[in-house]
């Protein structure tokens, strides 16, 4: 059985309680930790879901940016004379 809590800024965290064996109700006595509330189960894999969504796309953001940077630096590189393969070495990467 897992339970799920949210703090106030969104943060989310899970306890797991292992012993499926329990009376009915249990877990329901589990406390939350400090500035964290119990939110359903339903809630909580919604809002794993949706965190991790917005990390993928913070993190295609962040790749594309480098590819950007890379791309200037090699082009630049090239201007300035160097061979394609060590002006690519040097910018971390050339065209694709």
């Amino acid at each position: 059985m897992k339970i799920y809590f949210q703090h106030a800024d969104g943060r989310i965290k899970t306890r797991e309680l292992v012993d499926l064996e329990g009376p009915p109700g249990f877990g329901a006595e589990v406390p939350p930790p400090a500035g964290f509330t119990r939110i359903t189960a339903e809630e909580g894999e919604r809002l794993i879901a949706e965190h991790a969504a917005a990390r993928r796309r913070q993190l295609d953001r962040a790749r594309a940016d480098r590819d950007v940077v890379r791309l200037r630096a090699y082009e630049q590189l090239v201007s300035l004379g160097l061979d394609d393969d060590l002006a690519a070495f040097l910018a971390g990467g050339g065209p694709r």
